[in-house]
């Protein structure tokens, strides 16, 4: 196992290069060709001072090749597979702030100026400075904790040796941050936790962003001034969270349910509480966006607001519902989603039976809605509403044994 960091190798002079140029000197260069180019450019038109356009030319050239060669070789410095040395799988941010001799002291120091050893010890309430001092400035010291790093990277998903680990190793792999640990009342477990917290972390920001449609799909929607104002579009926080922020319990029923929305305007999903029935209408929002179902293309998913609407009363809330139907209708593109629908559709202090309007708007298959029902109140619409239930396609959705992340 590796032990020694070598300071002086190839890798690690580019990535101290790399930070001292920096996003502020690659604007600068940048500006800098920019007036070179333009200075020859003006000599070579008007030729007032040839030897001035020769210079300018010159050094645009120079700075072309100086920009190429951070933006090519300097900027982004991957981890080496296989690597050679201890390193070679040092993250390059990470290696650039190293200093030599590293110790227990120094390392921790380095970790703590990135943005994953802060995270760390701020997931963790620790002040990293109250620690840097009762750390070893031996630099002998250091070989229990590149194992430790070592063991830490080979147990993550993560290609490179980052500021989190390092950060999570000297405090696992030092006497005195053990120390420091258990007066915070804090445990190894609890350490590990944070970093496995922090790699599903850069796991997500690491994964391609998905393309959910350009400016096509947007202008697909008609204006719903009212549902914007009684509704959540699920597909707009779907597409804002790039489309892997929510979890699929029932993954394997979103084809059946995209498949009755496509035959049918409704579908019933009938489960107890905690059964993950929202999740799977998130779930049919990304897969709508993915355009999986080109019979339901450029559809969107809106949730409305139960409490919202329901603060209205009597006249007023039948209308609010006409118009909020109305506008769904005339979008064209719009799938309802009615959370606790039972308040939609059963009478009493805070529910509205909405059976009435509804029924025909079904009918017509003049619009698409999916509605969650606990199974108690399921079978209640279906006893005293059997026309209204009978237009919905019912999914029995029961408690997952496993969850899968999407």
């Amino acid at each position: 196992m590796m032990t020694v960091v070598a300071l002086t190798s190839l890798r690690a002079r580019k990535a101290r290069l790399s930070r001292r140029i920096g996003k502020g000197g690659s604007e600068l260069l940048t500006g800098l060709l920019l007036l070179f180019t333009a200075t020859s450019m003006y000599q070579a038109v008007f030729g007032t001072s040839p030897r001035v356009g020769y210079l300018t030319a010159a050094l645009a050239t120079l700075l072309a090749m100086l920009l190429l060669w951070y933006h090519y070789d300097l900027k982004d410095i991957a981890p080496k597979v296989p690597a050679l040395q201890l390193d070679d799988t040092i993250e390059q941010h990470l290696l650039a702030t190293l200093t030599a001799p590293v110790t227990p002291r120094s390392a921790w120091e380095a970790a703590c100026q990135n943005a994953e050893g802060l995270f760390v010890c701020n997931h963790l309430l620790l002040d990293w400075k109250s620690l840097s001092p009762a750390l070893s400035a031996n630099e002998q010291d250091m070989e229990a904790v590149w194992r430790q790093s070592q063991e830490l990277l080979d147990s993550t998903k993560t290609t490179g040796l980052h500021a989190g680990i390092l950060a999570t190793a000297v405090l696992l792999a030092s006497p005195a941050a053990q120390t420091f640990l258990t007066a915070n009342k804090l445990k190894a477990g609890d350490v590990k936790e944070v970093l496995d917290w922090l790699d599903r972390q850069l796991a997500y920001f690491r994964q391609p962003k998905p393309y959910f449609g350009g400016i096509g799909r947007d202008w697909a929607s008609g204006f719903t001034p009212t549902l914007e104002d009684f509704g959540q579009n699920l597909s707009r926080q779907v597409e804002a969270q790039g489309g892997s922020a929510h979890y699929v319990a029932h993954s394997d029923l979103l084809e059946g349910m995209a498949s009755s929305l496509s035959r049918s305007n409704g579908v019933a999903l009938v489960g107890a509480d905690g059964t993950g029935k929202s999740t799977l209408v998130y779930g049919l929002a990304q897969r709508l966006l993915e355009g999986s179902d080109t019979q339901l293309k450029y559809y969107q998913v809106v949730s409305l607001n139960a409490s919202l609407i329901l603060s209205y009363n009597g006249a007023q809330l039948e209308k609010l519902m006409l118009t909020l139907f109305g506008e769904a209708v005339s979008a064209g593109n719009i799938i309802l989603f009615l959370d606790d629908a039972q308040l939609f559709f059963s009478s009493g202090v805070g529910s509205f039976d909405m059976s009435q309007i509804l029924l025909p708007v079904l009918k017509n298959r003049n619009i698409k809605i999916v509605a969650a029902f606990e199974p108690a109140d399921w079978q209640g619409l279906q006893a005293k509403q059997p026309a209204l239930a009978n237009s919905f396609a019912s999914m029995t959705i029961s408690e997952p044994s496993e969850q899968t992340t999407y």
